[in-house]
């Protein structure tokens, strides 16, 4: 997978892999080779079997599971970053929001959606926090600090998409601010409780320190775009995928594999 997404003269896409590439029949061998790629954080591996089981899927349920498995990988490898699949993260990041999106779209009950968002943003900011000194110098910004440790770019990608995700709840995280503004009218007040809770307070703070963090310098017109989306009223879930995509193609990864998916 890595080599083929070399190669950009062949336009490689996910489409191709889920339709050629092979798994084991039975499930234990197939539990073996999850699990390996997880340990080892092989993410294309994961992203290509999460991709080619939303597919499958016969129901709305069972797309709920998958998302969950997701998450679970997110979980499991945010604990313990590199550079080496730092850019691959944001694969598992769009498919689990946009299974979330179809949640919202199609369930009956939004309870495990809102809940997933959640958890998600939790560990997005986790990941951002994290207290390594890798992360604060120019070489680290652009990739070539510890290689045992996320750069700057990938902590500024955590954090900003932990925030869009968590502008989109209300202040209590306990519904989508889209899905209040179906019975509610005041969309400016509701929006300005979330944005003002101490939690929201001090990620956008962290957020702005960007500005003046000289390993950051090549992305300020980045930072201050997210900032806007952040506070920009009319954003909902289905803004969380173009979001995503906005800052990671070609902005703070250039990898082929994080186009055609």
């Amino acid at each position: 997978l890595e080599t083929y997404f070399l190669n950009e003269d062949a336009k490689p896409s996910w489409s191709y892999v889920r339709n050629t590439m092979r798994w084991p029949i039975n499930g234990p061998a197939s539990k073996m080779l999850l699990d390996h790629a997880l340990h080892s954080g092989h993410i294309l591996v994961l992203h290509a079997f999460v991709d080619l089981k939303q597919v499958d899927c016969l129901s709305i349920e069972e797309e709920q599971a998958v998302g969950s498995t997701i998450l679970e990988f997110i979980r499991h490898l945010s604990a313990n970053v590199s550079q080496e699949i730092e850019p691959k993260l944001p694969l598992l990041y769009k498919k689990l929001i946009f299974l979330v999106q179809r949640q919202i779209d199609f369930s009956k009950d939004n309870f495990w959606a809102i809940r997933c968002l959640g958890q998600f943003s939790d560990l997005l900011i986790s990941a951002a926090e994290s207290s390594q000194s890798w992360g604060r110098n120019i070489l680290g910004a652009i990739g070539l600090g510890n290689s045992k440790a996320t750069s700057l770019r990938g902590k500024f990608l955590a954090r900003s998409l932990a925030v869009f995700i968590r502008s989109l709840m209300d202040s209590d995280k306990a519904r989508l601010i889209e899905k209040i503004m179906e019975i509610a009218s005041d969309r400016q007040a509701i929006k300005s409780a979330t944005l003002n809770t101490p939690e929201m307070k001090s990620q956008l703070e962290k957020l702005r320190s960007f500005k003046s963090n000289k390993g950051f310098s090549g992305f300020q017109d980045l930072l201050f775009w997210v900032l806007n989306q952040v506070e920009e009223e009319t954003n909902t879930i289905k803004d969380a995928g173009l979001f995503l995509d906005y800052l990671v193609i070609d902005k703070l990864y250039t990898e082929l594999y994080l186009r055609n998916q």
